[in-house]
């Protein structure tokens, strides 16, 4: 690997949030620098306060505040996700940039930006959608919103260059998404 490689990490939260999604991220960053990568993260600015950051690495865009009702929270994520997708059209061409799987429309945006601007788009898979939704009982798997979301959510699986699964139980429901075609994705221990 080239010393000036760079890879864009895009998620909804980063350090210094205390959701365990953003101390895995900051772990990565450190291990990615450690082996000569230059990482950038790109993400909405937490909730629980405006940062201030000394680093350029870090780039937050997005709304912060308060989620006092149900509406301000789902507005507050709608409007992040469209920031974070602004602010991934205008990156300089990186090497890549590997985005989450939450919020679930971030991938979706993500897969056809990487596709316009012509950057390599890995997935770092915390939640397989449409099947968390139906595990949590909040849609039927034979239903057909399950059936019309599937297609959308494996379409983002199988455009992405590398996909990194957490644990052995996705490893086969992210195959099975890809279309079994490929290498194994990477699975990381839970």
């Amino acid at each position: 690997m080239k010393s000036n490689s760079e890879v864009w990490i895009v998620s909804d939260t980063y350090a210094p949030s205390d959701i365990s999604t953003a101390h895995l991220l900051t772990k990565l960053v450190e291990e990615l620098q450690c082996r000569g990568w230059r990482v950038r993260v790109l993400c909405a600015t937490p909730a629980e306060a405006q940062v201030r950051e000394d680093s350029k690495a870090i780039v937050r865009v997005g709304l912060g505040g308060e989620y006092s009702t149900m509406k301000r929270r789902v507005f507050t994520a709608v409007t992040n996700v469209l920031m974070l997708g602004a602010a991934a059209m205008r990156l300089d061409r990186p090497a890549v940039v590997l985005c989450l799987t939450n919020p679930p429309v971030l991938p979706l945006l993500l897969t056809e930006i990487a596709q316009w601007r012509g950057f390599r788009y890995g997935l770092l898979v915390h939640d397989v959608y449409p099947d968390v939704l139906a595990a949590v009982g909040w849609i039927k798997s034979r239903s057909a919103l399950y059936a019309m979301l599937d297609p959308v959510f494996s379409y983002a699986v199988k455009r992405a260059a590398q996909v990194i699964v957490l644990g052995r139980d996705m490893l086969q429901l992210v195959a099975r998404k890809r279309g079994g075609g490929g290498s194994e994705p990477p699975r990381t221990p839970n």
